[in-house]
């Protein structure tokens, strides 16, 4: 380990010694006071019995082969511990330990000719037995809904997107969008529009990196600089974008501690990647309704749990062409036929200002093992769906 820092801060010089002076760069982060803060970890989470864990899996799959109709079941539970030690010549000092349990699962049924898939996911800080199960049972009911899927025409519907959906738009089009780095380099729709109208009255999000029993939560960002909540879009007005010690440093705002060292190449630690932005706990603000409460509010429309293809979305200006993964038409205030094949376009604008509702059924799920987001279902207004 010594040997590698050692080669680490080398190479660092090396490249401090060739590259460029950055203009817009001020100095490291200086030291600021952390409050004592609660977050939960599970600090045994990688000690546990393997044979347990085997038994678990092993009860996930169970849960989910029901039905006669159910022929294959997969899933996964993936569990991470890790501790973060940040230091630097300006005093700033500190250690935290935070895990991960991430939980998927996916169930294939046949009736006839016709098959259809239905999956679950959730993330946590511990392993959640009863939430694991709920998985299983989720995505086997919605395997089964999935036969015999219909085509449908072209039209605007209203889309009641579940929460895995929402934070797969989230992830690729909203968080590089309040990147301030993007913001200020011109790659963001949201370019000067602090203070403006974004969004529906309905919506509010914010980065919460001191939530409890969060996956992202951490006391402190990749530089040292302690963590916050930072409200983003408050019913519908764009408020703030998310900042590490070098933005706001270089237009002289409040920094939000989301400084954020993913890694580098091939595996390589995160000390040894330049520090860049990103959320620590994405947070959409839950509603009142439940999720059957919410298709009873739709008459005539589509419900949708996922998307294929969400990655290919244009950070830039947050467009998208997605592919409807496990959706339903709605008519009447009830799930009707599961539809085949249907294309959604649209941009994460359109998805801000025409969400007419929002529910109260919030799920955390992980962009990646530091990174979480949690999102309810929501109902979003005149979206073109093709079959």
């Amino acid at each position: 380990m010594a040997d590698t820092l050692k080669s680490t801060i080398d190479r660092a010089l090396r490249v401090a010694k060739v590259k460029p002076p950055d203009p817009d760069f001020h100095r490291l982060q200086e030291s600021s006071p952390i409050r004592s803060r609660k977050i939960l970890i599970d600090s045994l989470i990688v000690e546990k019995d393997p044979l347990d864990l085997l038994e678990l899996v092993q009860c996930m799959i169970d849960t989910a082969d029901t039905s006669k109709k159910i022929k294959t079941v997969s899933g996964s539970l993936s569990l991470s511990k890790s501790e973060t030690s940040v230091s630097n010549s300006h005093g700033v000092s500190g250690d935290y330990q935070s895990s991960n349990a991430i939980v998927g699962v996916s169930a294939t049924s046949q009736e006839n000719e016709s098959v259809g898939v239905g999956w679950d996911r959730f993330s946590g800080y511990t392993i959640d037995e009863t939430a694991i199960l709920g998985c299983a049972r989720e995505a086997s009911r919605l395997s089964i809904l999935q036969l015999h899927p219909k085509k449908i025409s072209q039209g605007k519907f209203p889309l009641l997107i579940f929460p895995e959906g929402f934070a797969q738009l989230l992830s690729n089009t909203l968080v590089p969008e309040v990147n301030a780095e993007n913001v200020y380099n011109g790659d963001s729709p949201f370019r000067g529009r602090i203070g403006e109208t974004v969004g529906s009255p309905v919506l509010s999000i914010y980065d919460h990196g001191i939530l409890q029993d969060g996956v992202g939560s951490k006391p402190f960002d990749d530089e040292g600089y302690p963590t916050q909540r930072t409200e983003l879009i408050s019913k519908g007005v764009l408020k703030n974008f998310l900042h590490n010690s070098y933005t706001s440093n270089r237009i002289k705002v409040n920094n939000t501690g989301n400084s954020y060292r993913s890694g580098g190449r091939q595996g390589a630690a995160r000390y040894a990647s330049e520090p860049s932005i990103a959320p620590t706990n994405l947070v959409v603000h839950p509603g009142k309704l439940s999720q059957d409460e919410l298709i009873l509010q739709i008459d005539d429309g589509i419900a949708v749990k996922g998307f294929i293809g969400a990655h290919t979305a244009n950070s830039r200006t947050g467009e998208f062409s997605l592919v409807l993964y496990c959706a339903f038409k709605i008519e009447k205030g009830e799930f009707v036929y599961p539809i085949r094949e249907a294309l959604v376009g649209g941009s994460i604008l359109d998805i801000l200002s025409n969400t007419s509702e929002v529910g109260i059924d919030s799920k955390q799920l992980s962009s990646s093992s530091r990174v979480g987001i949690i999102s309810p279902s929501l109902i979003v207004e005149d979206l073109i769906v093709a079959g």
